[in-house]
């Protein structure tokens, strides 16, 4: 029947193997000494590792996990990512100062011949929460960039809609005109169209129709729909995290294709999408008289 081992027996041998090997290194470290400073027989020793190359393992894997414990502690996925990697930094610092005998200790079996490829596999855990921290950095970065798109599309969208609202009379407005769309106006119910309906399929929803296009409201009114749906673009991507939007969805098209496309990447080309026919609404403003255009690029927002 094996015997039971005390956790505290197996603590006083870390520790004389840790104050021996500070003062000695690994290669003149023996069982028995490791005993004598534990103040235990040399048989009890054997009883809890085999060997002196299980325990120096054991104890550089023990105190790689004390350390990742100390230094990672309290830590909230809530905070922003500077104020978590604050943190980190600064409780790693203070695990290296108030720990330096388990950090010197670690130092040195990186550079033992104990180190083998498991164990260095193992040892790059140590600084797992650091990786982690900033692969949750990079998703942040993703979706404040991904926010920043749709507010920017809001924005280029409500200056062309208020110089149209400014300069064109609603015969200008239905003017045909050789585009994509022959009219401002389609142009504009394409625009207000194509946000819609990706949004839509975003939250489930896989229209079979476009609606859009048979719109007959008047100018004013159409301005005001394509920026509430724009205003719902944000709120949409301020509701989600950043997990929702590493995921893929599935959609159909109108012709009752399905697809599958990753959430982000959907988002983007969307907005992408309503950038290129604003700059067709610029030719077609052109062509009916207009001057002094508003800018609409991504680079003058970011300038605001």
């Amino acid at each position: 029947m094996a015997r039971i081992r005390d956790a505290q027996k197996t603590e006083q041998i870390y520790q004389a193997t840790l104050e021996l090997v500070l003062k000695q290194g690994f290669s003149g470290l023996k069982m028995a000494d490791v005993a004598a400073q534990a103040g235990l027989a040399t048989g009890t020793v054997y009883i809890y590792f085999k060997d002196k190359d299980e325990l120096i393992n054991q104890l550089y894997a023990y105190l790689k996990q004390k350390g990742v414990d100390a230094y990672s502690g309290g830590l909230d996925d809530e905070d922003s990512f500077k104020k978590s990697l604050r943190r980190l930094w600064k409780q790693f610092f203070n695990y290296n100062l108030e720990r330096s005998a388990e950090v010197a200790f670690l130092e040195q079996y990186f550079r033992s011949p104990f180190l083998k490829s498991n164990s260095k596999k193992e040892g790059n855990t140590f600084f797992q929460p650091f990786l982690s921290l900033l692969e949750r950095g990079q998703d942040e970065k993703k979706l404040i960039l991904l926010l920043k798109y749709v507010k920017y599309n809001l924005w280029a969208n409500q200056r062309m809609l208020d110089f149209i609202q400014e300069f064109c009379t609603d015969e200008q407005l239905n003017q045909e005109i050789t585009s994509s769309f022959p009219t401002i106006r389609k142009t504009l119910l394409h625009i207000w169209g194509a946000e819609s309906i990706w949004l839509i399929r975003l939250n489930g929803t896989s229209p079979t129709t476009w609606t859009w296009m048979d719109f007959q409201g008047t100018q004013a009114e159409l301005r005001s729909v394509i920026l509430e749906n724009d205003q719902a673009w944000i709120d949409f991507v301020e509701a989600k995290d950043e997990k929702y939007f590493e995921d893929n969805f599935d959609f159909k098209t109108l012709d009752g294709t399905s697809y599958s496309s990753g959430r982000m990447e959907a988002i983007q080309h969307c907005m992408n999408h309503s950038t290129f026919h604003r700059g067709q609404l610029v030719t077609l403003l052109r062509q009916v008289g207009a001057t002094k255009l508003p800018a609409t690029d991504f680079i003058a927002y970011c300038r605001l």
